[in-house]
């Protein structure tokens, strides 16, 4: 390579000839279709830009170099994010080098070939000076910002980027930044009024599912949403996969699980105007009915459609549905607590009997046919493996399909987040429906995926799976088949280990939720449901584990309602063994007593007292001779 020799002992330079011809590789990869490629030219041409000084001079090789970065595939890296082909770090890498580009070509560029100000603003606000500068804006002049928002999908991308960047600087006030999403929502509400809603709801499910829930509280703009939503979704009753209608549901679901009964209250008693446009029917139904039908004709087909496309959209509209299907169980069982108290509140002044009827038969037949279908599923996936081939199989009697499981190649692609959103929804709505609807039927039927709910239940981490789980374990057991079969499936095990090792720790609540807890009402159910005298052996191992682990005087609420749980459960245990078996653990029940003691001399909590009343009551019955102890 020629060179320009600067003095004696300095290092050489290429010169202009050479260091232009140096940029042929990296733009002939930028000018490629395939992102990879456009990543290492990306990469080489920041390289070579930050080391010769004289192609930064030259405003035609500027100018060459912008013309060949495609703005999609700098958008793309601006808003890569982590998934199963990348993580966090490479995530942050992708978006640190398009910002850096954008950057250094907004300060290289003519003020004539720059006139791309949203690129600028979405740069801007994809950093912490940039997005606090950008939301520490006067209210008058964020407005011009809200008014292109309809006309413009990047300025939404600015909002989102801008206050998802912004939350994450330690020392922000979280007043302020409250003031500034309410100001921001409400104006995106007014401009988008006449417009459709489609980018605005996709933008604001991207914003409250990526900011702290500090920021999240009920600010005035909530009916105007919910109106909004309302609307979007009677207009696209008739089109199950439009882009207005999952994006409705997806942000209803974030809205449900975010704000809880606060969202429940306005989404299923919507207002007059809306109403008025049903023929007579409430919203409500109307509303359920649309997921339900969405849920009946998918699901059968749900497991061919795997390679399609179209699977991972339909897979988020599905999760969406069904979280929204659990939000609305939790609004019908909060209103019976209303009966009393508040008669507006109640479920007749929801539904009337008729249509509540009708709903309830056609959830507990989208239920019918989830459980179907994660049967289907999981043996497909287990079946696609030699090695595990046919190693779960079991009875499967209460099947209503005469059709055999679909059996998946070994090489079988699986759908990836999606999928596993999916799922996890499905488990929340099933265990939610198994356990308040007095259902037998349907719960015999679930007893043909003990195996499935047990494998989740073990591969995940999360209490947002496991919880669940557990709580569609209590449906499943209320009948004998479904006892037997966990047991015969090693359910008291797998559940057993965890529930010792949340026993040993001082801040079990914390580590493991409300998870440990409804463990021990599930165990408790069922050595209730077995005849005395005949608690198995392994079983009574659960005695000494009540008892282990630190026990501070002073502990959390759920903690000692942990503790008391498990008191009770060896309570239990202790009244069906036999005698010689219980005389075992006299020094077990001893220690019980004592620490059940003590916590009821300092517990106000009347039902905690009275928990702990029933242990002491129970072991004092089992061991007379610890009552003079007292």
């Amino acid at each position: 390579m020629a060179v320009e020799m600067q003095g004696k002992g300095k290092e050489p330079t290429p010169t202009g000839l050479d260091a232009e011809k140096a940029l042929e590789q990296p733009l002939e990869l930028l000018r490629t279709k395939d992102n990879t490629y456009r990543f290492v030219g990306l990469a080489l041409l920041k390289s070579i830009l930050d080391n010769q000084q004289s192609l930064l001079e030259d405003p035609r090789i500027i100018a060459k170099c912008w013309a060949a970065i495609s703005p999609k595939f700098l958008d793309a890296l601006l808003q890569a994010s982590e998934n199963e082909g990348r993580n966090k770090q490479e995530a942050q890498s992708m978006v640190e080098l398009a910002v850096a580009v954008i950057h250094a070509f907004l300060v290289l560029l003519p003020s004539e070939s720059c006139g791309n100000v949203k690129m600028v603003l979405l740069t801007f606000a994809s950093e912490i000076h940039g997005a606090c500068e950008l939301l520490d804006l006067d209210l008058e002049d964020s407005t011009a910002l809200y008014e292109i928002c309809v006309q413009e999908p990047l300025a939404l991308d600015v909002i989102k980027h801008a206050f998802i960047t912004r939350t994450t600087v330690n020392n922000v006030s979280h007043e302020l930044m409250r003031v500034r999403l309410d100001e921001t929502v409400s104006g995106l509400i007014r401009n988008f009024r006449d417009a459709e809603p489609t980018r605005l709801f996709v933008c604001l499910n991207d914003v409250f599912n990526g900011v702290p829930s500090w920021i999240l509280h009920h600010a005035k703009w909530f009916p105007s949403l919910i109106v909004m939503i309302h609307t979007s979704i009677v207009c696209s009753q008739h089109d199950v996969a439009s882009d207005v209608r999952m994006a409705a549901l997806e942000l209803s679901a974030t809205l449900l699980r975010l704000y809880g009964e606060h969202s429940s209250v306005l989404l299923f008693k919507p207002s007059v105007p809306v109403s008025r446009s049903l023929n007579g029917k409430p919203f409500v139904y109307l509303f359920i009915k649309l997921l339900l039908v969405d849920i009946h004709g998918t699901i059968p087909s749900l497991l061919g459609m795997l390679t399609s496309p179209t699977f991972a959209n339909t897979c988020k509209r599905l999760t969406a549905s069904y979280d929204i299907i659990v939000g609305f169980v939790g609004y019908l069982l909060k209103s019976l607590d209303y009966e009393d108290t508040d008669p507006q509140g109640t479920i007749d002044s929801l539904l009337p009997s008729d249509l509540l009827l009708r709903l309830r038969t056609d959830i507990a037949e989208a239920m019918s046919l989830t459980i179907e279908y994660m049967r289907d599923r999981y043996d497909a996936a287990v079946d696609g493996r030699s090695d595990s081939r046919a190693s779960m199989h079991f009875s499967m009697a209460s099947r209503q399909s005469p059709n055999p499981p679909l059996i998946l190649p070994s090489d079988f692609p699986t759908g990836g987040v999606p999928e596993v959103q999916l799922a996890a929804a499905q488990v929340r709505a099933l265990s939610l429906w198994l356990r308040e609807d007095d259902n037998e039927r349907l719960r015999k039927e679930a007893v043909g995926i003990i195996d499935v709910l047990l494998s989740l239940y073990s591969s995940t981490a999360g209490d947002d799976v496991r919880s669940p789980v557990v709580v569609a374990l209590q449906g499943i057991t209320a009948v004998a088949e479904g006892v037997e079969t966990f047991l015969d499936r090693g359910g008291w095990t797998i559940l057993f280990e965890d529930l010792k090792s949340a026993l040993a720790s001082s801040n079990a609540a914390e580590e493991q939720g409300s998870t440990a807890i409804e463990i021990v009402r599930l165990l408790l159910a069922i050595v209730e449901s077995t005849p005395f005298g005949t608690p198995r052996e392994e079983w009574m191992e659960f005695v000494p584990a009540s008892v282990r682990g630190l026990m501070p005087k002073f502990v959390k609420y759920e903690e000692l309602d942990l503790r008391i749980g498990s008191w009770q459960l060896s309570v239990e245990l202790l009244t069906r063994a036999p005698t010689p078996m219980r005389g075992k653990y006299v020094k077990e029940a001893q220690k019980i007593i004592d620490l059940a003691r003590d916590r009821l001399d300092r517990r106000d909590d009347e039902r905690l007292r009275e928990g702990l009343s029933e242990v002491i009551d129970g072991i004092v019955e089992l061991y007379p001779d610890l009552e003079a102890t007292q």
